[in-house]
């Protein structure tokens, strides 16, 4: 079923309508579209265009929002800066300037978090949006200062009919534990609603990193609302594309998005995908063309800030291949991935994945009942890193130690967290449809929510690097994701 059908059953009858309003002129209601738009655009909240068609007072599909933006950009009502972000007003450039200088003001008025900030800087990246900014929100949100929720931490003494009664520490009645319950409660109500208990990991973290700063002892492996225990960890783990699906999201791309999208899809699906950040702000001169096996690979190394590791990175499909030679050949030097000397705009390139996602009939709209999230709609591009670890276990024989050379610190997290192997997979080892090729698996070509962790008819096996890039230059020499129109749009 096409993806125009899926929008009309999933929303009929709405041509003139905009959230719960209807319009009974096509003008009137192209007028309040752009209206709308451009409002919740500078709102500052930095919504992206897919958030835009979900907001309450628009609902419409993601298409028909993406046009009305571009036709803001053409008449001059919306202008992008050379990242590709849309450019703030004035006014929003004063309001952000003055939440800065508040902030810095903040953690000069408390030398407690002054020191521990400088402290900190030392071992932590970006220490900033780790633990001091978190901490500043939640002094924000519960009206009280750093200071105050130190008091909590250490406890404190109050009379209550002439008694003296002990109040705060870590846990219990008035606790530092009962704070972050408030907290979780404020957050939900004024910013996000929608947060999962994960969600708010790292506010308790730089909490509890503040208070031991201060010489506050806090117990190991605490729950409640101190709790950092990963509860969703090895949840996602069946988050994969089979092998018919990850060639249809690509074809999609390079069939409804610009080249530079597209690419970084077709890339992003071949490689052990890197974190968002890591994978948008590679640069041409990394990538390397090497003799492998007879074949041409694509190899480059990339570092990652949250391991503070190296990890290299290897393309041998040759569509991959051919799509990043080409980039290399017209480029030169710079991003790989993005325009004007900037890397691919984040929120964008999460769009596009979110709507190729939907092309194939994976469900980007709803929320799980189980408590998890819904990752192909939330974490669109950490998405393509799990069903990467997919697609090289089984180019490998299931090896976790290749895999993990790739983009892992442990074969724990390749195996428990990014892929996962069912028992269908056990069934698998030791086929290789290269030097051994056996009949298929029967299982359904297109994975589901019900089955979405099993080998697919078309999901290919191999028993090592070797025969996985033999069998695949040999399946796909001379072929190429890209139609006319995108190789008019990237030359050689």
């Amino acid at each position: 079923m096409s993806t125009a059908l899926i929008q009309k059953e999933r929303k009929p009858n709405v041509r003139l309508r905009l959230g719960t309003d209807k319009f009974k002129t096509k003008e009137d209601y192209d007028m309040e579209f752009e209206r709308r738009v451009l409002k919740i655009i500078n709102s500052g909240e930095g919504f992206s265009t897919r958030g835009i068609a979900d907001h309450p007072s628009i609902m419409k599909n993601f298409s028909l929002v993406h046009g009305v933006i571009k036709r803001l950009e053409q008449e001059g009502k919306l202008k992008r800066s050379e990242t590709g972000r849309v450019e703030k007003t004035p006014e929003q450039k004063v309001e952000q300037e003055f939440k800065k200088l508040e902030y810095d003001a903040w953690i000069q008025t408390y030398p407690e978090v002054k020191r521990w900030i400088e402290y900190k800087s030392t071992t932590v990246e970006d220490v900033n949006s780790k633990l001091s900014r978190p901490l500043h929100t939640i002094c924000n949100l519960l009206g009280l200062t750093p200071d105050q929720i130190l008091k909590v931490a250490r406890g404190y003494t109050s009379f209550e009919d002439g008694h003296e009664v002990h109040r705060g520490g870590i846990t219990g009645r008035d606790s530092l534990d009962e704070l972050m319950g408030k907290f979780a409660y404020e957050f939900k109500k004024q910013v996000n609603p929608k947060i999962r208990d994960g969600g708010l990991r790292s506010y308790r973290a730089a909490v509890i990193d503040y208070v031991k700063h201060s010489g506050i002892f806090i117990p190991e492996r605490l729950g409640g609302n101190l709790s950092r225990a990963k509860t969703n960890y090895g949840k996602y783990s069946n988050t994969r594309l089979s092998d018919v699906q990850r060639d249809a999201v690509v074809r999609y791309a390079f069939a409804h998005f610009d080249a530079e999208i597209a690419s970084a899809i077709a890339v992003g699906l071949e490689v052990v995908s890197p974190m968002s950040f890591t994978f948008r702000s590679i640069r041409v001169e990394q990538i390397e063309f090497k003799s492998r096996f007879g074949f041409t690979t694509a190899e480059f190394t990339v570092h990652e800030s949250k391991t503070n590791e190296d990890f290299p990175k290897l393309a041998f499909d040759p569509r991959v291949v051919g799509i990043l030679r080409e980039i290399v050949q017209r480029k030169k030097t710079g991003y790989l991935f993005g325009t004007n000397g900037q890397p691919l705009d984040e929120g964008e390139l999460s769009d596009a994945l979110r709507e190729c996602y939907r092309s194939i009939g994976i469900d980007v709209e709803t929320e799980p009942e189980n408590g998890l999230i819904n990752y192909w709609k939330d974490k669109p591009i950490h998405s393509m890193r799990h069903s990467t670890a997919h697609l090289w276990s089984r180019r490998t024989g299931f090896n976790a130690s290749i895999v993990a050379v790739m983009g892992w610190k442990t074969t724990d997290m390749v195996t428990q967290v990014y892929a996962r192997l069912s028992l269908d997979y056990l069934f698998g080892q030791g086929r290789c449809d290269n030097c051994k090729p056996e009949q298929a698996i029967p299982t359904p070509d297109i994975a589901s929510a019900e089955n979405s962790n099993l080998i697919t008819q078309s999901d290919h096996l191999f028993c090592s690097l070797k025969c996985a890039c033999e069998f695949l230059n040999r399946k796909y020499a001379g072929t190429s994701f890209l139609s006319p129109k995108v190789e008019e749009a990237i030359p050689a």
